[in-house]
């Protein structure tokens, strides 16, 4: 699993513990606990607009979203 997050400056990632390892475009940076996360250098009003999940198959990761968190489609 990956998150995605949006971010409207990069200076604090460093200084919190997050390692940058890659950056065009993006950054990749895994998080102190060693959790991948995508950045995107964007002044958004809410960060968590650009959650993205990557599993291998989508209709069953949907029917799990949909049958046990209550998410809709």
């Amino acid at each position: 699993m990956q998150v995605g997050l949006a971010m409207p400056r990069v200076s604090k990632i460093k200084a919190n513990g997050g390692q940058i390892t890659y950056s065009y475009g993006n950054l990749e940076v895994i998080a102190p606990g060693g959790f991948l996360v995508r950045v995107y250098v964007a002044e958004r009003r809410d960060p968590f607009a650009l959650v993205a999940l990557r599993c291998d198959d989508v209709e069953e990761t949907a029917t799990y979203y949909e049958q046990v968190l209550g998410m809709q489609r």
